[in-house]
């Protein structure tokens, strides 16, 4: 909602929906184009209209369980990526890197740095989120500030982006 928000401070007078296909506790795979996560995501973008402006993720908790759980996130996220880009006329995409988890998660560390590696690779727009607390009594959710931050990161980076795609296409901003 913070994202949202915040657009609307920038952008007054411009309408701003936003899709929610989070799912709390997902893996990597349940997102892949074939799975039931996905296709009802794509499902309420084509409900309203199949345009949208930019899709924010932030995923890897679930495979930040284990090292070799760690190893599967990047190969999955590039066919995630794919579809997204094909099915959302490559809209920008903005990744959102995992928190600093609680000890139990042992393949944090290696989620993080193939989060880093998919943004260079794939030239995505990119949040870090590891400096922001997460409550103390889950060890995995951030706490209800730190996902105000997580929101306003987004907003600021997603914004900067699309300002200097329309300025270098010679377009102004809506």
């Amino acid at each position: 909602m913070i994202f949202g928000l915040q657009l609307v401070k920038w952008q007054p007078g411009v309408q701003v929906g936003l899709i929610m296909c989070a799912n709390g506790g997902s893996s990597i795979r349940e997102w892949m184009p074939d799975q039931p996560l996905y296709t009802r995501c794509l499902d309420q973008i084509h409900a309203v209209g199949n345009r949208i402006d930019g899709v924010l993720f932030l995923q890897g908790e679930s495979e930040a369980r284990t090292p070799d759980q760690a190893k599967t996130w990047l190969p999955n996220f590039a066919r995630v990526l794919a579809a997204f880009r094909r099915d959302t006329s490559q809209a920008p995409f903005v990744l959102g890197q995992i928190g600093t988890l609680g000890p139990q998660f042992r393949g944090q560390r290696a989620v993080r740095a193939a989060q880093a590696q998919a943004a260079r690779r794939y030239h995505l727009l990119f949040v870090r989120t590891s400096d922001l607390p997460i409550d103390p009594s889950t060890g995995v959710h951030f706490t209800v500030p730190a996902y105000r931050a997580i929101g306003g990161r987004f907003a600021t980076v997603w914004w900067r982006a699309t300002r200097l795609r329309a300025t270098a296409q010679g377009a102004r901003h809506p």
